[in-house]
């Protein structure tokens, strides 16, 4: 007696949860664009364009380089992202360089070799910061 009373209470609630997901998801979206200006979901074509105008008056047409770092084996985050970022900010002219793991999982460059990934982040910045880079910094091993 008490399974078929509740039955049509969950028929509803299971019809109810996915407009209350949705709505909740409407929200946040709003929420991050007035909080930080841009999209919750990623676009890169779109994304690379803004962050161009941006650099530009900002830097006065300096370019700001970007190091992306991906793990191969990332179940959260497909390789296909990284590579499609990569992509657009090549048509774009934003200089950007990869570092690719393709052993690593998620956020598992560093655990995968932290001395060849504490080279590429060291080799980046002495390329772009030049004489800037801290000379404490320069010996990382």
């Amino acid at each position: 007696l008490t399974q078929e009373s509740n039955r049509p209470l969950l028929r509803h609630l299971r019809r109810l949860i996915p407009a209350v997901a949705w709505t909740i998801m409407f929200a946040c979206a709003i929420v991050f664009r007035l909080r930080f200006g841009f999209n919750m979901v990623a676009r890169p074509d779109t994304s690379f364009r803004r962050w161009k105008v941006r650099a530009r008056t900002v830097l006065q047409q300096h370019s700001i380089p970007i190091l992306l770092i991906h793990g191969g084996e990332d179940s959260l985050i497909p390789i296909e992202h990284a590579r499609q970022i990569a992509t657009e900010a090549k048509l774009q002219d934003v200089p950007l360089e990869t570092y690719f793991v393709s052993e690593a999982g998620h956020c598992g460059a560093y655990g995968y070799d932290p001395s060849i990934y504490n080279r590429v982040i060291q080799s980046f910045l002495m390329r772009h910061l030049g004489e800037d880079f801290p000379e404490q910094h320069r010996n990382i091993s």
